[in-house]
């Protein structure tokens, strides 16, 4: 099982907002944040456009060159956010609004972990969500030219 908002500094998640860890904050799909986690030891952040604006993505696909400060990444490819009962509104709306305003950013993520449910959202379509919830459904990350069936993803998760 990986535990990936326990590795995350207790620093603010969201403007001046960090809401307290529940339990159920988990994703065991160890099989997609293995593959394409690139953070460090959960110490990286994301910085939006020339603000002083931080957040700490659950997932960051970032490999522009222009990337090149040790403490953070401001050209992210892919953000991914798994949902919990206390990070859910800030994912679907404050994060989104920032994270669209990321010139590099072509897809978001979020990850329910009380049920299968799969949301991504890609510049190419104008935001528009893609909503995946049967274990038959594939989740695609044109960007990454990536793929992993629902069932996969959610294997040994009670959903």
């Amino acid at each position: 099982m990986l535990a990936v908002k326990e590795r995350l500094p207790r620093t603010s998640d969201a403007l001046g907002y960090m809401p307290p860890l529940q339990n159920g904050d988990r994703l065991r799909s160890k099989e997609f944040l293995r593959r394409y986690e690139t953070m460090s030891e959960g110490k990286l952040r994301l910085r939006v456009a020339n603000e002083e604006i931080f957040y700490y993505p659950d997932v960051m696909v970032a490999c522009d060159p222009r990337d090149t400060d040790r403490y953070f990444k401001r050209y992210p490819k892919v953000l991914v956010e798994v949902l919990s009962e206390s990070t859910e509104p800030i994912d679907r709306r404050e994060k989104f609004l920032s994270y669209r305003q990321i010139e590099t950013l072509e897809e978001y993520v979020l990850l329910a972990q009380d049920k299968k449910e799969v949301t991504v959202f890609r510049r190419s379509d104008h935001w528009q969500s893609e909503l995946l919830k049967e274990s038959d459904q594939t989740l695609r990350l044109s960007s990454l030219k990536f793929t992993i069936p629902l069932q996969v993803l959610y294997q040994g998760v009670r959903a």
